[in-house]
């Protein structure tokens, strides 16, 4: 899941790139202290492109002067304090109204920062992996936390979201650990994908009375679209209401403080990585009104024992149970019309084409299975041997894949 993020974000920043290019030269200089400027002349303000000094401490200054003229700073570049790992602190100046794509990315030593109210954007991925970040304040001036704003922040415990905020965009907070409650206040109504991903330590999220498209009822620490009734966010402490009828994509993803959830029969589907590496999550029973579960919707559960699949499911995701290392039995409820679990085989086979499409360390291929599909034993590192019958004709993409304790296959 974190690699589509990244990948989002490399390409908006590729994309930002060849913008520049396209725009007027400008004249560069570097001064003693290491900050690097982009002049815009006619325009008469500058630009911080980059730092390559050494402190730990810095100032940028409200204007600099160039060949007697002074340019007023006015944004911070992309990735211009990338990777300064030593950076402890920078002080921003009020002349400043943008901090761009992955400003401070990957500054592992940043433990605080003031961003002026000067400043109404901020960059996507502008704090990613600021892992020592434990708080900043986020001015009124800014309406819009792009893409992986602050994914990887671990060590950031709280943070508020003003009422200026309208859109939090993919991945805002993924990977933000420390993080234990958030409320988002009733002027967001733009929530991206995955969101609170990864925030393991997360138990209260709370939507603000009067939000007119997101909803937190029956005090259920989580956050719901009221049109769709579909939950989007939840945390460790989630009740899933009665009146929620889907699980969005990324819902529980990374919530590995998640020991369990009890999922009401209004729920109909389960969304991609909807509990991804919920990794001590042990047992979870689905309901008969479920019809389908996507892609990955159980990778990494790693503590999950056995899975039952109702009735009522004819539509599994590839890699639905992958990296469920504990995992020693899957049944398929009899009377479904798409799947079996023949034999008492610890797996699920699509009846039609006799195709295994998932197994876990107690799995034993009926001799009426015909191919073994894309990901049927993806993870699964307890897996110690399997013996394929002579009926199988295919093995598909991944089937074996990080199957770390597989020592031998008899065929």
């Amino acid at each position: 899941m974190r690699n589509l993020f990244t990948l989002k974000l490399m390409l908006i920043s590729l994309l930002t790139a060849m913008s520049m290019v396209a725009k007027a030269d400008y004249i560069e200089f570097k001064t003693k202290d290491g900050l690097c400027y982009g002049i815009d002349t006619d325009a008469k303000y500058a630009t911080l492109s980059k730092y390559e000094g050494a402190a730990t401490k810095v100032v940028i200054p409200k204007s600099v002067v160039y060949k007697g003229v002074a340019y007023d700073v006015t944004s911070l570049d992309d990735n211009c304090f990338a990777d300064c790992s030593s950076l402890i602190s920078v002080s921003i100046p009020s002349s400043v109204t943008s901090l761009g794509i992955g400003c401070f990315m990957w500054c592992s030593s940043l433990t605080s920062i003031t961003i002026p109210s000067s400043v109404t954007s901020l960059g996507a991925g502008c704090f990613w992996d600021c892992s020592s970040l434990t708080s900043v304040t986020i001015p009124s001036s800014v309406t819009s936390l792009k893409d992986e704003c602050f994914n990887g922040c671990s060590s950031l415990a709280s943070i508020t979201i003003p009422s200026s905020i309208t859109s939090l965009e993919d991945g805002c907070f993924y990977g933000c650990s420390s993080l234990t409650s958030i409320t988002i206040p009733s002027s967001v109504t733009s929530i991206g994908r995955g969101c609170f991903a990864d925030c393991s330590s997360l138990a209260s999220i709370r939507v603000e009375a009067n939000n007119p498209v997101y909803d937190s009822r029956e005090n259920c620490h989580a956050i719901i679209k009221t049109s769709s009734n579909t939950m989007i966010a939840g945390c460790r402490n989630t009740i899933i209401p009665s009146s929620v009828t889907r699980l969005e994509d990324s819902c529980f993803d990374g919530c590995s403080s998640l020991t369990s959830i009890t999922i009401p029969s209004s729920v109909t589907s389960l969304g991609r990585w909807c509990f991804d590496d919920c990794s001590s999550l042990t047992s979870i029973t689905i309901p008969s009104s479920v019809t389908s579960l996507e892609y990955s919707c159980f990778e990494g559960c790693s503590s999950l024992t056995s899975i039952t699949i109702p009735s009522s499911v004819t539509s599994l995701g590839d890699a639905c149970f992958a990296y469920c290392s504990s995992l020693a039995s899957i049944r398929v409820e009899t009377n479904n019309p798409v799947y079996d679990s023949r034999e008492s085989c610890n797996a699920i086979i699509e009846t039609k084409t006799n195709t295994m499409i998932a197994g876990c360390r107690n799995t034993i291929i009926p001799s009426s299975v015909k191919s073994l599909g894309y990901f049927c034993f993806h993870g699964c590192s307890s897996l110690t041997s399997i013996t394929i019958p002579s009926t199988v004709t295919s093995l598909e993409g991944n089937c074996f894949i990080d199957c770390s304790s597989l020592a031998s296959i008899r065929v």
